[in-house]
This record gives C-alpha cells, sequence and structure tokens, in this order.
C-alpha cells in the first residue's frame, strides 16, 4: 500500500516470486485532493521481486541400472537435477555422497555434467546402491539413489545335452501337465541352463519347462505314424504327422544363453552327419556370438485311443407305420466313428422296454408288437459300450380317441399375469377329444390360491408376503385324468413380487459418547448400521440423515450411505457440554418408510495451543470454483500455513485429505514454502455427476507445535457446469416397445378444427442452467409437410394450422423433422442439437376397430 508520506511499502510477508507465484507486481497511483474532487493522471509502478536461493535442487527417480562385469571404464547413467531459482541460484555441482558394499573407489561422477562412471573392477552378482547428491550455490541440496546390478559378461562354452535323441510314445487321450520327457543339457561353466521350444509347436500343445521336463499343453490328435529319426540322424529335434503335407507340422528344441548384448543373441542350425535326412528339414540352431551351439532330437509317436462319439448320419429319422401291425419293418439308422480298428465298429441297440427291435449290425428296426402311441429312442454304441451316441426316431401312429386330458407343458413361471419360459412335455401331444376339463389343484399352498375348474385361471384368496415366501409352486391337475404319466398335471410357479413394507431397523443401541473439545474436524465418531428386511432393491437400501433444529446439526454429519458420524465444527466454539444427535435411517422404497434413533454426545474441553505458536491454516474454510474439463494436476488451492517459519526446516510438515476424497481425485502436497497444496489427480471432474465435493485437509507435525483450533480446513469445490451433453429426446413407451425411436401422432380426417393438439415431443438435458434449457423447432425436408404445422418452442407441443382433411392419401403420412437445441439464448457453436422423425397420419373408418364384449351387462363395463 501507499503510506501518507507517499511511499510504496510492502504490507504482507512472505512474498515469493518462484512458480506457481508471479514475478513481479504492476500497479497505477492517482493523486486526489482531500477536499476536492480533482484527481492527477494514473502513474503505472512495476515491481520486480528479487530472487532468493528458498529452493533446493530437485532429482528424478532413477530406475535400477545392470551392467556387464569387467574392468573396462564406461559410463552408467546421466544424472539431471532442476532447480526453481533463477541465475547463479539455480547452478548446480553434482557429488557422489555415499555408496554401499565399500564401492566408493569404483564410481566416480561429473561435478557438472552429472555423468556417473566406473572407476574400478566390477565382479558379476555385486549390488551397490550410489547416493547423489545435488548442490545449489546457496548450500541447498537433495539426493537420490541410484541402485547398480553387475551382471555376467560372455561365457566361453556351450550346454551339452546328455543325450543327442530321445524316443517317446504319447496317448493321444494323455492329460494336460502329464511329462512326455525329460531333457538334461549341462553347461561345463556351471552356468543355469534354461529350454525352450524354438518352432513348430504352432497349435501350443507341447510345454517345455525351465528345468527341461517336456509337458503337454493341449489336446493331441491321433494320427496314423508320427517320423522316427534314429540316433544316428543328428537332426533338429523336429517331428511331423505323415498324415500332413511336408513342411507344415514341424516341431524343434531351443537352447538360450543367459549373456547379455550381442552374446545373448541365438540363432540354429542343422548339422551334417553323412545323409541326405538334413534336406528334408529347416532349423536354426542355438548359437551365440562366440559360435557356441548345443541341439538334440525328440522323437514323439502319438497312440490312439477310443475317445469318439459314434455318430448318426443323415438325421433327424421320421418313420411312419400302420397302427396295430407286429413285425413291420420301421425303418434303418446308421452310424459311423471316427476312431480307428476295432475302436470304430458300431453296434446298435434300444431299450428292452419299447415296441421296437433293431438289428445290431445293420440298424435296420421292426416292431416287435402292435402299435399304440409311443415315442422313443434309437442309440448307438461301439463294441464295449464305453462311448456312444443317441438319435430321436419319430414315428407316427394314427391315434384313438381313448386319451385323457393332458397338459401341453409340464410347467411355467408366472409373471405379471403370464406363463413364461414353458417346459413342453415332449415332442408329441396327442389330439384330445373330451369337451369337458375340469381343472383343480393338486398339491401346494391352496390356503393362498384357488383355481376355476372350468377356465383354469389362478387366483390369490390372501395377501402374498414377500419376506417369508418369494415364490410358491402349484401342481394343477384334472378331475378327469388322475394318473401321474407325463402330461397328467403341470407345474406353475408363482413368482411374489416385493413391496416396501418394512422400515428400517437400528440393529445396535449405542451407548453415550464422550469426546474431547479439541478433537479434530472430519474424525469418525460412530457408525449408525440399520438394516431393511424387505427383500429387493430399492425399498431394502438405506439412506441416513440428521434431523432435529438444535446445535447438533451445526457440529455433527453423517455419512448418507455408510451411516458414519463425524464431527463437522470445532466443539470449542461452544460451552455446551451435551448435545443430542438425532438420526433418521430411511429407505429409497415407495412409499418411504423410516426410523429414527438419539445419540447422546458429552463433551470434555481442554486446553490449547496458544495460536501465535502453533502451525496452523490461516483459514478454516475456503470456496473454490473449477471447470468440469480441468486438465489432471491441476492446482485447485493452496493453503497457507502461519508459523511455517517460526520453526526450523527441520521440523516435519504433512498435508492430508481426511474426508471428501472421493475416488482418489485429488491430492494434497506440501511446497517448497511449506504451505499445503491440493492438486487434481486425473481429468474426470463432470458437474453431472457431483456439482460439489467438501475436502478436510489435516495439518499434521510434532506434538505440541500445531494449533488444534486451526489444524483442519475445509474446502467447498464447486464444479462449474460446461456444456458437454446433448439433449436426449424421451419417447411414449409405445415405440420403445418396438424400438422405434419415432413420435406418432393421428388425427381423424372427418376433423376440420385448427390448433388440434396431435403430440408432444420431449427431450431433457443433463447439463445445467442455462445449458440445461432445450428448444424445438421444425426443419424444413425439402416438402411442405412443415406448412401445416407448429412446434412450440418451449413445449414442444405440436398444433395444425391448416385443415389435414385436404390432404390426400399418397401424400401420408406426413413426415416431419424436429429438432432439439440446448442453450437456446447463446450461439448456434456453443450449443448442441439433435433432431428425430414426427410422423403425423389421418384415421379414417376403415382404420376404426370394434370392440365386442360377450356375456356382460352394460353397468359391468368400464
Amino acid at each position: 500500500n501507499i503510506d501518507p508520506e507517499g511511499y510504496l511499502v510492502v504490507s504482507k510477508e512472505n512474498l515469493d516470486r518462484d512458480p506457481p507465484n508471479p514475478g513481479k507486481f504492476r500497479f497505477q497511483v492517482i493523486a486526489r485532493e482531500k477536499q476536492g474532487t480533482a484527481a492527477s493522471v494514473p502513474v503505472s509502478l512495476t515491481v520486480n521481486l528479487n530472487d532468493i536461493n528458498d529452493n533446493a535442487p530437485r532429482l528424478p527417480m532413477i530406475p535400477p541400472i545392470q551392467i556387464q562385469a569387467g574392468e573396462a571404464r564406461r559410463q552408467i547413467v546421466k544424472i539431471e537435477a532442476t532447480d526453481n531459482d533463477l541465475g547463479v541460484n539455480a547452478e548446480i555441482t553434482y557429488s557422489i555422497y555415499h555408496v554401499s558394499n565399500t564401492g566408493l573407489h569404483k564410481f566416480r561422477i561429473d561435478p557438472r555434467s552429472g555423468v556417473i562412471e566406473t572407476t574400478g573392477k566390477l565382479i558379476a552378482g555385486e549390488q551397490y546402491s550410489i547416493t547423489v547428491q545435488a548442490t545449489d550455490t546457496g548450500g541447498k541440496s537433495s539426493q537420490t539413489i541410484v541402485e547398480v546390478s553387475v551382471v555376467p559378461g560372455p561365457n566361453t562354452r556351450s550346454p551339452v545335452f546328455q543325450q543327442n535323441t530321445y524316443d517317446v510314445n504319447v496317448s493321444e487321450g494323455a492329460s494336460i501337465n502329464s511329462t512326455v520327457a525329460t531333457i538334461t543339457a549341462v553347461d561345463p561353466e556351471n552356468d543355469p541352463v534354461s529350454y525352450s521350444i524354438s518352432s513348430g509347436n504352432d497349435l501350443r500343445q507341447f510345454i517345455l519347462r525351465s528345468y527341461g521336463t517336456l509337458t503337454i499343453n493341449g489336446k493331441i490328435v491321433f494320427s496314423e505314424e508320427i517320423t522316427s529319426m534314429s540316433s544316428s540322424d543328428q537332426q533338429s529335434g523336429m517331428f511331423r504327422d505323415k498324415s500332413e503335407p511336408s513342411s507344415t507340422s514341424l516341431r524343434a528344441f531351443s537352447a538360450t544363453d543367459k549373456d547379455s548384448g550381442k552374446f545373448g543373441l541365438v540363432e540354429y542350425r542343422l548339422l551334417d552327419n553323412n545323409t541326405d535326412a538334413a534336406s528334408y528339414f529347416n532349423l536354426d540352431p542355438a548359437t551365440d556370438e562366440g559360435g557356441l551351439s548345443s541341439t538334440a532330437t525328440v522323437n514323439i509317436r502319438v497312440t490312439d485311443i477310443n475317445d469318439k462319439n459314434p455318430e448318426f448320419q443323415s438325421l433327424p429319422y421320421e418313420f411312419s407305420v400302420p397302427e396295430g401291425q407286429d413285425g413291420l419293418a420301421v425303418g434303418r439308422v446308421h452310424a459311423t466313428d471316427a476312431d480307428e480298428g476295432q475302436n470304430a465298429v458300431v453296434y446298435y441297440s434300444v431299450p428292452e422296454d419299447i415296441p421296437f427291435v433293431v438289428d445290431a449290425n445293420t440298424g435296420d428296426i421292426r416292431t416287435n408288437k402292435a402299435l399304440d402311441y409311443e415315442k422313443q429312442q434309437d442309440r448307438a454304441r461301439n463294441q464295449n459300450e464305453r462311448l456312444s451316441s443317441t438319435t430321436t426316431l419319430t414315428v407316427n401312429i394314427k391315434d384313438e380317441d381313448d386319451q385323457d386330458p393332458s397338459f401341453v407343458y409340464q410347467g411355467c413361471v408366472v409373471q405379471d399375469s403370464a406363463c413364461i419360459n414353458p417346459d413342453p412335455v415332449g415332442q408329441n401331444t396327442l389330439p384330445y377329444n373330451r369337451k369337458v376339463v375340469t381343472y383343480t389343484i393338486r398339491q401346494g399352498p391352496i390356503e393362498l390360491f384357488a383355481i376355476d375348474p372350468q377356465t383354469g385361471v389362478i387366483k390369490t384368496i390372501r395377501g402374498l408376503d414377500y419376506e417369508k415366501e418369494n415364490q410358491h409352486t402349484l401342481i394343477i391337475g384334472t378331475v378327469e385324468n388322475h394318473s401321474n404319466d407325463p402330461g397328467a398335471t403341470t407345474r406353475v410357479i408363482v413368482q411374489v413380487e416385493d413391496r416396501n413394507d418394512n422400515a428400517p431397523v437400528f440393529i445396535t443401541m449405542p451407548r453415550p459418547l464422550t469426546l474431547d473439545d479439541d478433537t479434530p474436524l472430519g474424525n469418525k465418531i460412530t457408525s449408525l448400521i440399520a438394516t431393511d428386511a424387505d427383500g429387493t432393491s430399492p425399498g431394502n437400501k438405506v439412506r441416513y440423515e440428521l434431523i432435529g433444529k438444535g446445535k447438533s446439526m451445526r457440529y455433527f454429519q453423517i455419512d448418507p450411505d455408510m451411516g458414519t458420524l463425524t464431527l463437522r465444527d470445532d466443539l470449542r466454539k461452544e460451552q455446551d457440554n451435551e448435545y443430542q444427535v438425532d438420526v433418521k435411517a430411511y429407505d429409497l422404497g415407495e412409499p418411504q418408510l423410516s426410523s429414527v434413533m438419539s445419540l447422546p454426545i458429552f463433551v470434555r474441553h481442554v486446553a490449547t495451543v496458544p495460536p501465535d505458536v502453533g502451525l496452523a491454516f490461516a483459514d478454516d474454510s475456503y470456496t473454490i470454483q473449477i471447470a468440469e474439463n480441468s486438465p489432471a494436476n491441476t492446482l485447485v488451492k493452496s493453503l497457507t500455513v502461519i508459523n511455517n517459519r517460526v520453526h526450523s526446516q527441520v521440523v516435519p510438515l504433512r498435508c492430508s485429505l481426511t474426508s471428501g476424497n472421493y475416488q482418489d481425485l485429488f491430492q494434497v502436497n506440501v511446497t517448497a514454502d511449506r504451505n499445503c497444496e491440493v492438486r487434481l489427480t486425473r481429468p474426470d471432474l463432470d458437474y453431472e455427476m457431483a456439482p460439489e465435493y467438501n475436502l478436510t485437509v489435516r495439518l499434521d507435525t510434532l506434538t505440541g507445535l500445531v494449533n488444534p483450533s486451526r489444524s483442519m480446513a475445509q474446502i467447498n469445490i464447486q464444479v462449474v457446469d460446461l456444456n458437454d451433453n446433448s439433449p436426449q429426446f424421451e419417447y411414449p413407451e409405445n415405440t420403445r416397445q418396438f424400438n422405434k425411436q419415432v413420435f406418432y401422432g393421428a388425427m381423424a380426417r372427418d376433423k376440420h378444427e385448427l390448433g388440434v393438439t396431435l403430440m408432444q415431443v420431449k427431450a431433457t438435458d443433463k447439463d445445467s442452467g442455462k445449458f440445461g434449457l432445450v428448444e424445438y423447432r421444425l426443419l424444413d425436408n425439402n416438402t411442405d409437410a412443415a406448412s401445416y404445422f407448429n412446434l412450440d418452442p418451449a413445449t414442444g407441443i405440436l398444433k395444425n394450422i391448416k385443415v389435414l382433411s385436404e390432404l390426400r392419401s399418397a401424400q401420408l403420412p406426413l413426415k416431419l423433422t424436429v429438432e432439439a437445441r440446448d442453450n437456446p439464448t447463446g450461439p448456434e457453436s456453443e450449443s448442441n442439437a439433435v433432431t428425430t422423425t414426427a410422423i403425423i397420419n389421418l384415421v379414417e373408418d376403415k382404420h376404426r376397430l370394434i370392440l365386442f364384449i360377450a356375456d356382460a351387462r352394460a353397468d359391468q363395463v368400464k
């Protein structure tokens, strides 16, 4: 400000030019008369803040580094630090502060460039932690640690297989993870040896474990012969199916090398063993840059098992035979088996309790007695009865009128007075010629349900309770059919719909609580849990709120979802020693039900730390506005900590978010000037999902150095809405049922009035304020259809402004294009628009329906 003598003086301590603070200030100064109104021309002043060395260098995190063993001088990594100061204050020098495992003499760092080099012999297996320190000209410094691991250098001798050739038989029914062979190789230098399959395992049927065991990873299919390679064939461990084309399915082993760099690269080759066998195969050998290689050969033969079911051909089978004749030929069935040899021989059979016989070898079917009405299945099987296949054989027989009533379905589930998911009795239902059927309930809760004996309509006779039983099963039969044969009864499952008829109940009654008056804001006091006995959502979803008019509403708050009671204001503001907190638990059902519980809380007043000594926030509440599209790491608020320079830098200072940080959307850090700043962790602010957040920031340090009355700060973050949602049309229920996103309207052709309401289009926008307002209009779609109507821009009501009866049939129906646009008062570039179709038709006499109600008096029809 300006003092009476006209000097511009600093009125606030702790000016800071480091980002994000401004480095300069601009002012305009005006001189005015004390008694008059005259004033001078404004004078512009610019104040530049001079930098001081108040920031330590910042070092990055260095990932672990591997280096080969050896004695040569080599560069390991370059360290680069940054400093927020300017000029000479930002000049940085580097030094090695410490090296673990007495390795200080093995490394050096360039004090200017920050490049770390080796200066001594490094042995494989050694590990070092190098502590690097960056120091500026003012003596401020920071450190980081570089982890260095020494790995082996190049070797000179290759692994040696114990066998050059392995011959293995594997059953095609072998289980996954079963062992095929164990391949062993030893390295003369005692280095670890690993194994892998380098090619040919296209179907991933095998896995070669790192310890040399070859196991099965997938189903192996039998083939007639697998090419076997002799011990003198020095080939590449490949095998192929003889039935496959050449060069299509080869398998081979590979070797891996633990050396690094170019010495760890591996290639493959076939060795010449004085035969032409190698000319049939192609292999990349296991070789490193030193010319090392090792190969082994595996010959595998897959043996067949009986794992294929017989399969009927030319399905389905359907034959017709006259009723009442014995020994009559019905037809022939035929099945094949994909196995080999004796495993592929197929025999036929039918159950002994049916009126048919089948030739076991040919599949010819005959009747063994006169037929009435049956439906049976024939099955094919192999010789040892272990695998089989079935087929359905349909025989059509002329039926007689000698059957009892039979239900079409064995059962169904009742929902919304309709029978859904019916379970058919069978594929054939006998024709029924009786004229009288009397329905009855054979089994089930007859105290709850009754059935009309003539119509079969099932009704309840008293109320149902979902919580006691949410499903009832009724067995329905007929008086005319007393048998237990299929179709004599049907099962009806009645699903009971839940209703919200139970209020939430608190599961415990908490005892009175005692709190110190310096309890931090946001601290959890207790959890009040209530349950709802209703069976389904939302009737059993419980929410919580505080009710009443006392002071307790000011000092306490409850989580609406979890029922957690927390402190919201400083208890030292009042001298009261007791509060009564009334908690209401309510459900989300319709109608809403609730219950209330009272919790006494006693306050114990304690002494406080003097404000001029303790660390504290400059204010205890803040209100911030931030746009919903803000990017990650956006600064939300910097909270000033008072007395932060009274104490030494060695006094630790920590800021934390104790409540309100939904899904960890925010983070809080301590700045270089020992203040607390809140930043956005990711760009997920959405006004429609959460219009505001209430954060509680807590300040912590050594015991006795925090002013408890100002150690908590509340930040109310208000999300500023943007126009990021387009309007969405809400279609009537009858169009949504048929997945039609169209509005329909109609008018009688013989109606000649103007201004008749034909329909109302409606669209909603998830945005708020002016961005959520929607305006409607008709678009010109190159027809004169829009000239017949007027669309209210605010309500979306469509009315005719011309007589529609003059339209010809060829012009119908009329198709209109309706636009819904949000932010109607703003420019079109700042609004979103969507369109839909509205169809108008004229109704004539030929379109009308006649409803006829039989056996009902006029006074019974509503």
